[in-house]
């Protein structure tokens, strides 16, 4: 091998082994690390995030299902192919001040018992919230909730989009927006406080696994600069390894602001378009700008000299 050439070691099932790019491809990469499957709240199915992912040229991408795996776990022979490259991902629901933040894992070890239990306690904690949003809306008078968003949440437990949609189907509400507005949105009358991981034992999960920890599109939480900054003060205080810098089609302003925030807290960037369905052009699989110049990108990090 070159002596330029790097190695990229991508831990996840036996047999799918590391991939090689010289270092001076590394900032050119055609990459997404935030996509969806139906194993969440995505609808396409994850060999079908494959097929998208290699149509549009993509070498690396991540399935970053809610606070689940379960992708992988019908994707092993696919990870084994040559391109494109699949790297093991997960969007993790964090408790941070009595609000709820995300943090994508990245590159762990999918066979990790820590990560494994943290996902089975999130799942029982997405499962109870459930439970209780379903309650909340029958006082409300709106019946056999449950079932309906059990029918529309694919492989795992209703989350509020899942309600959301259902109550669209039952002709209850008119849109999405409107049953997060009437009924699941913050201080309305199905909304359920709850309590995730915090911060810390989310970063500690991933990296013991091998991971990288990135906060997921830090703009979309609707905080003031003062309390951005100290949501990124605290992340990089528990060892938060980078910032999503691009989070789907966001304005060039926005992408400028995170890269120097990255700087600033001295984090790696990642990107990723959050793709839930198709036909939505503000978050398709693969179709995003290059990072700015002044930022890591969290893929150079997997690289190790050889």
């Amino acid at each position: 091998m070159a002596k330029s050439a790097k190695i990229i070691t991508l831990t996840n099932f036996q047999g799918y082994g590391p991939v090689f790019f010289p270092k001076f491809q590394v900032d050119q990469m055609k990459v997404d690390f935030h996509i969806h499957s139906n194993c969440s709240d995505g609808e396409l199915e994850p060999r079908d995030i494959i097929r998208s992912a290699a149509k549009v040229g993509c070498e690396m991408f991540s399935i970053t299902d809610h606070d689940s795996i379960a992708a992988y776990e019908m994707l092993e022979d696919d990870l084994k192919g040559e391109k494109p490259r699949i790297v093991p991902g997960c969007e993790f629901s964090v408790s941070w001040e009595r609000q709820e933040v995300h943090v994508v894992g990245l590159n762990f070890d999918l066979g990790s018992p820590k990560l494994k239990s943290a996902i089975t306690q999130q799942n029982l904690t997405r499962r109870n919230r459930s439970v209780a949003i379903a309650q909340r809306l029958e006082t409300a008078g709106v019946t056999d909730i449950l079932a309906k968003a059990y029918s529309l949440s694919g492989k795992g437990p209703p989350g509020r989009l899942h309600f959301a949609q259902a109550l669209v189907a039952k002709g209850i509400v008119r849109n999405i927006q409107q049953a997060f507005d009437r009924y699941l949105g913050a201080g309305q009358v199905a909304f359920v406080e709850t309590s995730w991981l915090s911060l810390g034992e989310v970063c500690e999960v991933v990296q013991s696994a091998g991971g990288s920890a990135v906060l997921a599109h830090p703009l979309k939480y609707g905080f003031s600069n003062s309390r951005l900054m100290k949501l990124l003060e605290d992340f990089g205080l528990v060892g938060g390894d980078a910032l999503e810098v691009i989070s789907g089609n966001q304005n060039r302003d926005n992408t400028a602001h995170l890269a120097r925030l990255a700087r600033k807290f001295d984090f790696a960037a990642s990107v990723g378009s959050d793709f839930h369905r198709p036909n939505a052009p503000w978050a398709s699989i693969g179709r995003l700008p290059a990072l700015p110049g002044i930022c890591r990108p969290i893929w150079s990090d997997w690289l190790i000299k050889v």
